[in-house]
């Protein structure tokens, strides 16, 4: 299907590409998310340095997936703290 069956069109996005937005110890990288996955997940990179607090308590509507590559993911859930290492896999 030319759309992928979802009413969106495929997309292909190289390791250098996306949408950068650098935020001094962190930097996120967004390679897919609003009209691009008709607005039901986000897919972007993020590098933090260590011990860096990240981006703080918030939520949205669509799914966030994330996939550790290393270290040590922190993420709250529901009001609840989770450590995710190396590895892990997490879906918001």
């Amino acid at each position: 299907m030319a759309d992928g069956g979802a009413g969106r069109k495929p997309i292909i996005v190289g390791p250098d590409e996306g949408r950068l937005y650098p935020m001094g110890r962190m930097r996120a990288v967004f390679k897919a998310d609003r009209d691009e996955t008709a607005g039901r997940y986000s897919v972007s990179e993020w590098w933090l340095e260590p011990r860096t607090a990240g981006p703080g308590e918030h939520s949205h509507e669509e799914d966030h997936i994330y996939y550790v590559i290393c270290g040590t993911l922190s993420v709250q859930v529901a009001g609840v703290w989770s450590d995710a290492a190396a590895g892990s896999y997490v879906l918001i």
